[in-house]
């Protein structure tokens, strides 16, 4: 079993220029914790390539730029015995 792994989810339009991110939360099944990073895009497809976010907590509340577009990368951790699942992650946020 791989010890790390990485998931970079599809970019999410936001219907809107994002004004706040208002909450991240996500349930997973690991035996190590995993990091979640989000970062806010001008293009569609995130190749404006911005910065990613710091890792973050549960019930963060990042401050990204305001941008139509957002991303978010997960890495998950395994104590090399047992597969790491993330089950969903959700991210509230408010547009202008």
């Amino acid at each position: 079993v791989a010890t790390t792994a990485t998931y970079v989810t599809p970019v999410h339009a936001l219907g809107g220029a994002l004004a706040r991110i208002t909450d991240v939360a996500w349930i997973e099944r690991a035996a190590v914790a995993s990091e979640v990073a989000l970062r806010a895009c001008e293009q569609p497809d995130c190749t404006d390539a911005p910065a990613w976010s710091e890792q973050l907590a549960q019930h963060a509340t990042p401050t990204l730029p305001a941008a139509p577009y957002v991303q978010a990368r997960v890495t998950l951790h395994s104590d090399g015995t047992r597969e790491t699942e993330l089950d969903s992650l959700t991210i509230r946020y408010q547009t202008r």
